[in-house]
């Protein structure tokens, strides 16, 4: 608005609303994008182990309430119904939890992964808990970390992908930890209805195993889509649904006759399991396979430290060499992966670079072989400094963080709204 003096015959010149600012340079953009997967690194490696140590400690809470009497069932059951209220409580805090809670915005094909997502990892998570109340928990929590040679295996016969000398090796070496495990439950026991108690834990344990990794997979090509807390709740409705038919057929009961510190336990125990879904989660959305894989065998240890400190079962000494020998194939799974994804980012963001530097804008030269049209980078900045389309980049959804590594052979089509699924590799624990 113009002044009096301004008003009295003299011509007035609107201001400028704000400044011209000098566009920023790509080496500062690089260090800024540098400077933003660090940060994102760090909080992924403190995601995993935070997420290993709760589910440990989530186990050994199971283990001890179900010698109190509760069954497994009830087990899953009040799980799921803890992990519900609290996804209730979070998700209206937040417009983005509350935006995506029932996936608007997305098309047919990505509810169907969501739904086949839930009810995977529900089927895991009470295989798991027939393990852990049947066998010792160390050896229960080292058989579920087969998962990477399983879907090794799956990966084979299903999508026809090749094996390598370090896939073999390490499908033989896991296959050998599974049967020092056995083995040593085996010599354990000496009644027969315990000896096949146990032989249905290490079944049960195989079994969630092979869920976990289908479940995995999925996770990681839901991807960022969906929020780790909206994940999480939708995970504990799952475990509602698939409980209360396992206590109908098995005729399990619903209260038990515990103590009261067994069901503050059990509710503290779902609580921390709620937790460490969501520190999964969001470990899956920030780091690649590689490093997830071998920082999650900390549970490994986690999980025979609370067998021997708070359980009061000695390790033994055929478990403690199978679990080791699960834990290198595991690693040996892992780091051939990782380095397969490290060659292929590395090769990409060569091929970016190339296409930099023939581009006017960013400093480079205009081939003859362009005919005078000048090639545009395709990847774009966002307000938060990512960068879309870069390799490297450490959201998921970039190359580096997929990968291409045993992909997904038919990817979820774009939503309705344009979006496309992120790439995702199988994600194995």
């Amino acid at each position: 608005k113009p002044s009096a003096q301004q008003s009295l015959g003299r011509h007035w010149i609107a201001p400028s609303i704000a400044p011209c600012r000098r566009p920023m340079t790509a080496d500062k953009q690089a260090l800024l994008d540098h400077h933003h997967q660090a940060r994102n690194r760090l909080i992924g490696v403190l995601c995993v182990v935070g997420s290993a140590l709760c589910f440990s400690s989530h186990s050994c809470v199971v283990r001890k309430i179900a010698d109190d009497g509760f069954s497994t069932s009830a087990i899953t059951l009040y799980v799921g119904v803890t992990r519900t209220i609290i996804a209730c409580v979070l998700i209206p805090t937040k417009p983005e939890w509350r935006n995506n809670a029932f996936c608007r915005g997305h098309g047919v094909a990505f509810v169907w992964l969501v739904v086949f997502r839930l009810f995977v990892g529900a089927v895991a998570l009470a295989c798991m808990y027939g393990a852990y109340s049947r066998m010792p928990l160390g050896e229960a929590t080292a058989l579920v970390f087969t998962a990477p040679i399983w879907t090794t295996i799956m990966a084979y016969f299903w999508l026809g992908e090749k094996l390598t000398v370090v896939n073999i090796t390490a499908a033989i070496l896991g296959c050998l930890g599974v049967a020092l495990i056995a083995k040593a439950n085996t010599s354990r026991t000496e009644v027969e209805d315990a000896d096949q108690d146990v032989t249905l834990g290490v079944i049960l344990a195989l079994l969630g195993s092979v869920n976990l990794a289908t479940s995995m997979v999925a996770t990681r090509a839901i991807g960022d889509r969906q929020p780790a807390v909206v994940s999480s709740g939708w995970y504990g409705f799952s475990l509602i649904l698939t409980s209360v038919p396992m206590m109908a057929i098995f005729g399990n009961e619903l209260t038990p006759e515990v103590s009261p510190w067994s069901w503050v336990a059990m509710f503290m125990g779902a609580s921390v399991s709620f937790l460490a879904q969501t520190l999964l989660i969001r470990a899956l959305q920030l780091l690649e396979a590689g490093p997830v894989n071998i920082l999650a065998t900390l549970e490994i240890f986690f999980s025979f430290t609370w067998q021997v400190t708070l359980l009061n079962t000695a390790a033994h000494a055929l478990s403690i060499a199978g679990a080791g020998t699960i834990i290198f194939s595991a690693l040996l799974v892992s780091w051939q992966k990782f380095q397969a994804a490290r060659r292929q980012a590395a090769a990409m963001a060569h091929a970016q670079h190339l296409n930099d530097s023939s581009d006017p804008e960013h400093g480079g030269q205009v081939t003859p072989s362009d005919g005078g049209a000048s090639s545009h980078r395709s990847d774009t900045h966002t307000e938060d400094g990512n960068v879309i389309g870069a390799p490297g980049t450490a959201e998921v959804g970039t190359a580096a963080a997929a990968g291409a590594v045993n992909a997904v052979p038919n990817p979820a089509p774009s939503d309705e709204h344009g979006a496309k699924p992120p790439k995702g590799g199988f994600r194995m624990l």
